[in-house]
């Protein structure tokens, strides 16, 4: 696995190129240590705090913050003085001990392609999304998560080579999702700045007779929206759309649209179980298998799963569930989840073929369950390596 950064190695010598926007902006970045509350948090403790130049970040709320400087075009980085650039954003002099400071330039882009041979790619060597919104770590946590359960399923002999190759299906959908979000929160950042500082040109806004004006500037600002820190379907609300190990659903039911901003729970194939709390205070998430789960709801017959599962050498724990109200919001009475907490499968009753509903979630396909069970197993110390 390349988990080896922006500039990775890994990717670079597999010839795998990255696509999208370079260097969507220049930034001037001071890290630095402070106890001048009286000066940063004049205006009470902010975690971000946006000018017409950038933004200040409270690191811990006690003594470690960062600017974010967007540098117009006419200013060289490599020219500026740290601690003159610092004064000058916050407005005066004051005590501060810069720790770093240097110039970076982000990027939109991702990779072509996240899997080569027995090598894959995760995190930033595969995805490079400007921080507005803190999608960078973020989708490279996913990814992890993705990627780490199944190789662990091919290690330990169940899972079969297409859960390895939908790695790159699932993952790059979302950052392609993500990398677009980041793109439009990058934009209304630079929108707000641009109204600050048109603003700031037309008055002096800390005069007392300008609260007319400041008033007029923050309904501007708020008009634009506040989708970089409440965008709950791109961090809650994701789904693998036409994924080959996730079976699709059977009827003729339209598929939820998915809305950046909204996080509707569902079960729809590829969406995330709905987090919930039963009536006995249970969290649903702690009655889950550390593999695949079937939940069970009511006397819903669960055989033909636990047959086919023990044939295939797939571990499902079964999961029985007394029916009540909130339980609807699962929409079905049977449902397999999958490890990473991703619905695989979800139905009123038993499929018409259990065996080919876990082959496929696993990752075996049509293939014979025995020979694939063998053939992984004979795999997996070099899948480990």
């Amino acid at each position: 696995m390349g988990c080896d950064g922006g500039g990775s190695r890994v990717r670079r010598s597999l010839g795998i190129e990255l696509g999208g926007r370079f260097g969507v902006t220049n930034v001037f970045m001071v890290h630095f240590k402070s106890r001048a509350h009286d000066i940063l948090s004049r205006f009470g403790t902010t975690f971000h705090f946006q000018t017409g130049t950038g933004t200040m970040i409270a690191q811990n709320g006690v003594d470690t913050w960062t600017i974010q400087s967007r540098l117009p075009p006419d200013i060289d980085p490599a020219m500026l003085d740290p601690a003159e650039w610092l004064r000058k954003w916050v407005g005066q002099d004051f005590e501060f001990e810069i720790l770093v400071a240097n110039p970076w330039t982000p990027h939109l882009v991702i990779a072509d392609r996240y899997i080569e041979g027995r090598v894959f790619l995760a995190g930033d060597s595969a995805h490079q999304v400007i921080p507005s919104g803190g999608y960078g770590m973020n989708t490279g946590i996913g990814d992890a998560i993705d990627l780490g359960w199944k190789l662990a399923s091919v290690v330990n002999g169940w899972g079969g080579p297409a859960l390895l190759t939908s790695y790159e299906s699932e993952r790059r959908q979302i950052a392609v999702q993500n990398r677009a979000a980041a793109g439009r929160h990058s934009d209304i950042r630079a929108a707000i700045g641009q109204l600050i500082v048109a603003a700031e040109r037309e008055a002096d806004l800390d005069a007392p007779e300008a609260a007319e004006r400041r008033k007029e500037l923050g309904d501007k600002i708020a008009a634009l929206g506040n989708a970089e820190n409440e965008s709950w379907g791109i961090e809650h609300g994701y789904r693998y759309e036409n994924s080959p190990v996730i079976w699709p659903t059977e009827d003729n039911e339209i598929p939820p649209v998915f809305d950046p901003l909204v996080c509707t729970p569902t079960t729809w194939p590829g969406a995330r179980l709905p987090s919930l709390f039963l009536s006995d205070d249970r969290a649903l998430y702690d009655l889950l298998g550390p593999e695949f789960t079937l939940l069970v709801i009511g006397d819903q017959n669960a055989d033909g799963f636990t047959r086919a599962a023990s044939a295939l050498g797939v571990p499902l724990t079964v999961v029985q569930l007394e029916p009540e109200p909130k339980l609807a919001l699962l929409e079905r009475k049977l449902l397999l989840i999958r490890p990473d907490h991703h619905v695989a499968w979800r139905g009123d009753g038993l499929p018409v073929d259990c065996d080919a509903v876990l082959a496929r979630i696993s990752g075996r396909g049509e293939v014979d369950a025995a020979s694939q069970s063998t053939a992984m197993k004979e795999k997996a110390p070099l899948a480990a390596s």
